[in-house]
């Protein structure tokens, strides 16, 4: 599906609990997020990963929230070393 980013900013974003908030670097797209987009990539003309969508307007069609790759890449540097399967808890939605 097409997206385009509108804007880069920093938002509090709630965790999977709706326990608490954060400051994430986030692009706000021009997109039509569906529910099951959450966790796709948001790639560039070239296919390369700029981001991951996490996120739909609630009043606004067309619009869409994904994380930054600057968000993403202090994941990814980890992730090589994670071996051990979590539990993924109870999610708020």
């Amino acid at each position: 599906m097409p997206a385009y980013v509108l804007g880069v900013g920093t938002a509090p974003v709630p965790d999977i609990y709706d326990d608490s908030s954060a400051p994430r670097e986030i692009y706000t797209l021009e997109a039509n997020v569906r529910p099951g987009n959450s966790g796709g990539p948001l790639l560039t003309a070239n296919g390369d990963v700029a981001g991951v969508v996490f996120a739909r307007g609630a009043d606004e069609s067309g619009r869409g929230y994904a994380s930054t790759s600057s968000e993403l890449a202090p994941i990814l540097a980890g992730a090589a070393g994670w071996r051990s399967a979590v539990s993924s808890g109870s999610c708020a939605r």
